[in-house]
């Protein structure tokens, strides 16, 4: 009786098996820790399958590696969780997550550059060129300015208060005419001419001057020459009317000498400052834009040096 009954419990053992429960195969370590990162914080978060880092669940695009997110995980209540459930009594599946680049937004790649390597451009030679000719002009400007100031009294013309024949770098040495600015001497000359003999309507006859006679005349100082006036006045009997008259006669021509004389003097000093200018202007502008391109591009050149020293 106990060995059929032993025997009906082990028939029953036999017939219905214990069958034990399968074990999981372990879980990849990338999908469990997405499921239960997105367990913990209630689907609010998942992983960007291009660099794996953690970004929201409602994100378009990985806000570390711009990267598109799909669809499929953008939803919290969707298939994600769906397949995260049926992931814990299933065989875990690792989740599939596709990137696909989009067009609508356009990959922007910076390159950076170096501060100390400059392009040059027709532009930047043009501009270079005009700041040098402006400031070689402005020293061309300078150079003249001074010139003129330093040579203003030099230029100026010729008159009894201003200046004296003599004072300018322009007066010449030697002059081709005669001027005579005493009017006592042009007195004595006058004099000297008038004849003692009259003609038959009484009036005195000239007779030019000998060479010597005009010699010594010429050597006399303003006081000798009136002096030897008056006394050939007295000897040919000359009136006193007459007299003046020749000292006023005598002194417009002194006055007539000075002035001509002025006007030449002043006109050779106009032309002779204006030449000279003119020269100064020339090489003036020659010599500032001569220094400025040696210097721009010596300047250049040092530059070039020192990076390619320091590089």
């Amino acid at each position: 009786m106990a060995d059929s009954f032993n025997d009906l419990f082990e028939d029953v053992e036999d017939k219905n098996p214990v069958t034990p429960t399968p074990t999981p195969p372990p879980v990849n370590s990338f999908s469990h820790l997405f499921h239960s990162e997105l367990q913990k914080n209630n689907h609010d978060f998942i992983f960007c399958s291009e660099c794996g880092q953690k970004i929201k669940s409602d994100s378009k695009f990985c806000r570390h590696c711009g990267a598109k997110v799909d669809d499929v995980y953008t939803s919290s209540n969707g298939s994600t969780s769906q397949n995260i459930t049926d992931n814990k009594v299933g065989v875990p599946t690792e989740p599939v997550i596709e990137h696909k680049i989009s067009s609508a937004k356009p990959i922007e790649v910076k390159i950076k550059s170096d501060s100390s390597v400059k392009k040059s451009t027709i532009a930047d030679e043009i501009v270079a060129n005009l700041k040098m000719i402006g400031i070689a002009l402005i020293i061309w400007v300078v150079y003249i300015v001074g010139f003129m100031c330093y040579r203003s009294k030099d230029a100026a013309p010729l008159t009894e208060t201003n200046s004296y024949y003599g004072e300018s770098c322009y007066d010449p040495g030697v002059l081709s005419g005669s001027w005579e600015f005493s009017w006592e001497k042009h007195l004595a000359t006058k004099i000297s001419y008038i004849s003692t003999k009259k003609n038959k309507y009484g009036i005195s006859e000239f007779t030019p001057l000998s060479s010597s006679d005009y010699l010594y005349l010429s050597n006399l100082t303003p006081s000798r020459a009136l002096e030897e006036a008056e006394r050939q006045a007295k000897a040919k009997n000359i009136t006193k009317e007459y007299f003046t008259q020749l000292t006023q006669e005598a002194k417009e021509e002194a006055k007539r000498d000075r002035d001509s004389f002025n006007d030449e003097i002043s006109s050779i000093r106009k032309y002779a400052y204006k030449d000279e200018l003119n020269s100064h202007m020339l090489w003036a502008a020659v010599i500032s834009l001569s220094i400025m391109i040696i210097g721009r591009y010596l300047i250049l050149a040092c530059k070039w040096v020192s990076r390619n020293k320091s590089e």
